[in-house]
């Protein structure tokens, strides 16, 4: 579990950083997205110090929420940004076929 926790936290340090570095989105997005890069590196911080048994409601509460938010997020960049949206919906797609 280390791992892959370790590898999601590369990647999210990668996110980040593109993020910060980007140019074409608006502020108020990059804003929003760095947002829930921080929520996801919360989230795995505390995924990696929990079990399933010892996750209480409050966790999976914040979680949801969490996840209805970059939802929205999400859907505004896929207005503003479609064909980037694309590009990296194939990437994922492709890394996920191959076991990535």
């Amino acid at each position: 579990m280390g791992v892959i926790l370790s590898m999601i936290q590369d990647h999210l340090n990668e996110l980040r950083a593109k993020l910060e570095q980007s140019e074409n989105i608006t502020e108020e997005l990059k804003a929003k997205l760095l947002d829930h890069v921080t929520a996801i590196e919360n989230e795995t911080s505390v995924s990696g110090d929990m079990t399933e048994e010892s996750e209480d409601s409050s966790t999976s509460a914040n979680s949801s929420n969490h996840a209805g938010d970059l939802l929205s997020t999400v859907e505004e960049l896929e207005a503003s940004h479609p064909e980037l949206v694309g590009v990296i919906n194939r990437i994922a797609v492709t890394l996920s076929n191959m076991g990535i």
